[in-house]
Parts: C-alpha cells; structure tokens; sequence
C-alpha cells in the first residue's frame, strides 16, 4: 500500500540508483567519513560492509523492490553486489564481521540468491563463511555486537537459517565458545572485555551487554535452550548497575581519544591532577549507545521470559526516546534508529501509541527534507554538515528502510535488532549448541578462577561438584561462588587453606583490579609516562640517582605460593609477570615516593654483601630500577 512514507522511500531508491557511480564491475557508491575533530573535513571514499558500504545499500534496494516489485530495484541491488564481489576480490578484506565486515556481505548476498537463484551470489557468500573461522579466533577480535564475536554469532545463525549446511554449527559453536571464556564476572553480572577508549565497561547493543546479550537471547531462542538467557540476564544486571537517575539513561563509558587536540586537553588535566575529565557522564539516547538500543534487548528478554524487570526497563527507556530530538534520522545514530524500537513494541504488544509515534518521527524527517533539501547524515561530530550520505547505517539508505517499516512494519523487519525464524526440527543444531546450566557457570568460573578451580576439585571434590548441581540464579555468582570458597575453607587442613586462600585471594585481586580499571584514562597515562621514561633512562647517573621514583598506582604486588606476581592494569588489558625476591624488594621500596640513592642504600643494607660484592650489587639495584622504568612500573 503506497502512503507518504513508501513514496518518499522509493524516491530515496531512485536517488541512489542516479546518483551510483557505474563502472565495468557494477554500481557503487561514496560515503561520507569523519573523524574524531570536527574541524577536519569530511572525506568520501566507496565501503563495501553492511553498515556503510555497498552491501546494506543493496540489502535496502532489495527491499524496495520486495514491496514494488519493480525490476530495476534488483537490478541495481544486483549490480550493487557485484561491485561489492569484485572490490573484495580486487582488494581482500580480513574483517568478517556481521555489520562492519564480510559476514554482513555474505548474509547480503543470501537474500539475493533467495530472489534471483543466481548461484554466484551463493557461491560468493559459501566462501566468505567458511574463511570466517580465522576471524573468530584471533584475540584481539572484541566481543561486542558491532564489530565483533557477538555479532558474528548472530550473523552466522541468519546464514545458517538460510542455508542450513551442517558445516556452520562448528563456526557457531566456536563464537558461542568464545563469548562464554571472555565473559568476566563482577559482583553486579557479567560485562565482556572492551576498548582502548571505554572508562568502565560498556553498556549499550553496539559496543555493550545490550548487544552482547541480545545475540545470546536470539540464540537461545532460536536452538531452544534457555540456559543462554542466564547469560543475558548476567550481562543486564550488570548494565542496569550503571543506570543513572540523573539523566535516566545508561551512560556511554566512551572517552574520546585519538585526536590530537583532544588527546592534548586529557594530557593537561592529567598533568594538572583534574581527574573528572576521565569520567565523564555521557547522555546519549541512540541505538548504539543509551537507552534506545537497550530497549531493543530488553523488548527481546522480556518477549522470551516474561519477567518484570525487563518491562520496567523497557518502559524508563522509551520514555528516554520520547525526551530526545536528534538533529539526524539515520539509524546508528539518529531518530530513525531511535524509532525502530517503536515499532518492535508495536508488533508485540499490539498499542497503536507506538506506531503513532513512529509515525510523528516520520514525518518530521519529511519535514526536515522539505526545509533543507536533504537529510542531515548520521556523523556524529558533524552537526553543521549537510553533507548527505548514501549508506545503510549513517545516510539516506537507513532512513528509506526506516519509512518502509513505518509504511509497513510486519512485512519490513528490523536490521538493528534482526530477529531469527522459527527453527523447526534442527536435531543436530539443537544438540551441538545444547548447554547445561552447570556448564555455563563452571566455565565462565573457571576462566575467572582457573588456579582456585583447580584447587576446589582437588581438595573438596565432592562439594564442588554439589555446588555446581544447584540451579540457583538469584544471587550475583561472584558473591555466591565467594560464600563457597569461605565454607570450603573452614572444613580443610591448614596447609590446603592456606593454599587456597592464598590462591583465591591474588585471583579476586586480579578480577577487581580488572574491574576497577579506567582505560582511557590509562591510555593518555601511559602516553604521559612513557616520555617521562625516556627522559628519566637518559639522565647522568649523578642526576638520576638524587631523582624522587614511586611504584606506579596501576601495580600491584602480589604473592603466590612464594612466588611473587606483578599486575598491571593498561589501557590493553590485565598484563601479570613473574618476578623475583629481588626485584619485589626493590619495588616495594617505592611504594612511598623515594629518590633512587636511597633505595639502593636500603636494598644494600637489606642483603648485606662482603664489600668485595658492594659495587655489584649496587650495579643489580639500578639495573632493576632501570627496568621497571622502562616497563612503566616505577614513575
């Protein structure tokens, strides 16, 4: 049925197939990139993924032409894909995630083979998944749903629903393996490791537990194993830790780093002792990052268990979105991401308030094309630019599905929450990702707890294996599995408790320390401290012997089983190293800020040596102090 919104959809389809640049290899089209300082202008350069590149402008021309079925609409979707084939094989990608990466080419290329049976497209798509395996396992892949594991698990589930070739269960599996060994606990639930840039960790369905979670629920429900939502709910509580009723929101725990001028105002303040700068109270209401992305996940949690707190969540986050007006309409970051959700509550719960409301945000889109010529695009940094952009995510192709889902939200479905079909009877599926309870728990513990693990089962079998027969959920798993330890403690010989203690307590250092951790402010920290180093490593040795050192606040000592440990927190993760009785005497030496000739005094008088040795030992001192420096272990 045509209204307003599908006629200015199918105009925005027009204008994309006229303004596409056609070459030998197909249609192709440039989108507009930022970067971090708003003075820099805007550049144009032709992406092939999903979000902003050929693949999601051709996934939109394909829609149109499943309402219209206007040929010329799959013929540029075709022709738009085929460019996408030929850049990808003219310039390899080694990025196969579901929205930034290869993986959402591939689904791309799925629901164009569904269409045409043209078996290049199925080809094309069979080689790309099954070189996603290396992906998967590389290490410093995140978790999250944007760019990373999560949602290449979703991606993977939407391909092997259209495919159903046995062989993805093993590439499924092994992101559902990897999601549950990089869980981290804390007292709240679980959050995943995050960025170089995030204060605390993240919240929010691009980068956060929404998206984490969210994939995890549609995996869950579509093998029909709810022992995934454990996982969910975890990552939820966690996230519902961070609410703020300041701004009734989940703040976005991003520092914006990685431009120069703003990189120099942090290093100012870190210099000048002006912390809050580090923590800053981020209100954004976007589908990437606040409420309205959060509301998609908890709509999905609340559709599959029916439980209470995931509507009162629901309801504080689109109260959010009514409160916010952005000055775009593109889906990542805009009204028209915004408004999605408004539409999903519609379809499940059936009220015309949400429907209307989308409706409202349609057509104040209409009126912003009317008054200023075009539709603003969704680069955040950018608001006075009117730049107009192509693609999927941030430009004119995702607000034209987003009026083909308020002219028709039960045939148009959502790209940002992308629900799974119904699996019917999938045996080998079902039984390949089937996980017990127990499983989950004792794996995510031993990831958290491996040495206290190892210890539990040797010294007190019979009770670790009862611990992880109970079904309980309603207590935090860290404050539950620490009730245990301390039982456990109480029943055995003093020799094994004080191994285990012992154990337990440099493991629960280590997780808070982790948890506690700021990494952007650890970054510039690190950036400060490392030409700092090397000013201190040139000095005179006269000089740098009068020079005040301390230990660093991001180490920590700890002890081991006589062994001793330094931890690290960094702007990239826990660093732990073994080190030895001599160089944790030195280091605690500076716990309290003391020049270097003091310290090797001290460590002198400490160990004695004939004179004969003096001079050597005091060479081992300054080696040692030296090293530490450099490691940025003293300051």
């Amino acid at each position: 049925m045509k209204n307003i919104f599908s006629l200015e959809a199918i105009r925005i389809a027009d204008q994309l197939i006229e303004d596409a640049e056609q070459t030998l290899h197909g249609l192709s089209w440039n989108s507009a990139f930022g970067s971090e300082d708003a003075t820099v202008p805007l550049k144009l350069k032709k992406f092939i993924a999903f979000y902003d590149g050929g693949s999601g402008i051709s996934f939109f021309l394909l829609e149109v032409y499943n309402i219209t079925k206007n040929k010329k609409y799959l013929f540029a979707a075709e022709k738009g894909m085929q460019w996408v084939i030929w850049h990808n094989k003219r310039y390899p990608s080694d990025n196969y995630a579901f929205y930034t990466g290869l993986l959402g080419v591939a689904y791309t290329l799925l629901k164009l083979f569904k269409v045409t049976k043209n078996k290049l497209y199925y080809d094309e798509a069979i080689r790309i998944i099954k070189q996603s395996k290396e992906f998967i396992n590389r290490p410093e892949i995140p978790d999250d749903f944007l760019n990373g594991t999560a949602g290449m698990l979703l991606g993977l589930l939407h391909c092997y629903s259209l495919l159903r070739k046995p062989w993805i269960i093993p590439l499924i599996k092994l992101s559902v393996d990897k999601l549950i060994k990089n869980a981290r606990l804390r007292e709240e639930g679980l959050y995943w490791g995050g960025m170089q840039i995030q204060t605390k960790p993240l919240t929010g369905f691009s980068h956060g537990s929404a998206g984490i979670g969210f994939a995890l629920l549609e995996l869950g429900r579509y093998v029909n194993e709810p022992n995934y939502y454990f996982l969910a709910k975890q990552a939820f509580s966690y996230e519902n830790s961070c609410y703020n009723k300041k701004i009734q929101n989940w703040p976005c725990h991003i520092l914006s780093l990685f431009s120069k001028k703003r990189n120099k105002a942090f290093e100012r303040a870190y210099k000048n002792n002006e912390k809050d700068i580090f923590t800053p109270l981020k209100d954004y209401a976007t589908w990437c990052h606040g409420a309205p992305g959060i509301a998609q996940s908890r709509l999905v949690a609340y559709k599959m268990t029916h439980e209470s707190t995931y509507k009162e969540d629901l309801k504080k986050a689109i109260r959010k979105i009514y409160e916010t007006n952005l000055y775009t309409f593109t889906l990542c970051h805009g009204n028209g991401g915004n408004a999605d959700v408004l539409l999903e509550n519609y379809l499940f719960f059936k009220d015309k308030i949400y429907l209307n409301q989308a409706k409202k945000i349609a057509r104040q889109l209409l009126r912003q094309k009317k008054e200023h010529g075009q539709y603003a695009a969704g680069l955040k940094n950018y608001p006075s630019h009117w730049t107009e952009n192509s693609n999927l995510f941030l430009g004119i192709a995702g607000i034209g599905h987003f009026l083909l889902r308020v002219s028709s939200p039960e045939k148009i479905h959502s790209i940002l929450a992308p629900s799974l079909p119904t699996i019917g009877n999938d045996i080998k599926l079902k039984k390949s990702l089937a996980l017990p309870l127990q499983s989950i728990k004792k794996q995510i513990l031993k990831n958290n707890f491996p040495l206290t693990m190892r210890l539990l089962n040797r010294y007190a079998p019979d009770s670790f294996d009862n611990y992880f027969a109970q079904k309980s959920e309603k207590e935090s798993e860290l404050l539950t599995f620490d009730k245990f330890v301390n039982e456990i403690l109480l029943i055995l010989s003093k020799k094994q408790m004080n191994s285990l203690r012992d154990t337990y307590k440099y493991e629960l250092q280590k997780i808070k320390i982790e948890e506690q951790a700021n990494h952007g402010l650890l970054y510039i920290q690190e950036y400060i401290q490392k030409k700092e180093s090397k000013k201190l490593l040139r000095l005179p040795e006269d000089i740098f012997l009068k020079t005040e050192l301390k230990l660093a606040s991001q180490v920590e000592i700890c002890t081991l089983k006589s062994h001793y440990i330094i931890l690290k927190s960094t702007s990239l993760g826990m660093k732990k190293q073994a080190i030895n009785e001599f160089c944790k005497n030195v280091l605690l030496s500076f716990q309290n800020k003391k020049t270097v000739i003091s310290v090797v005094e001290e460590i002198i008088k400490l160990y004695k040596p004939p004179k004969e040795q003096k001079r050597q030992l005091e060479k081992n001192v300054l080696k040692q102090i030296q090293d530490c420096i450099y490691y940025g272990v003293l300051i």
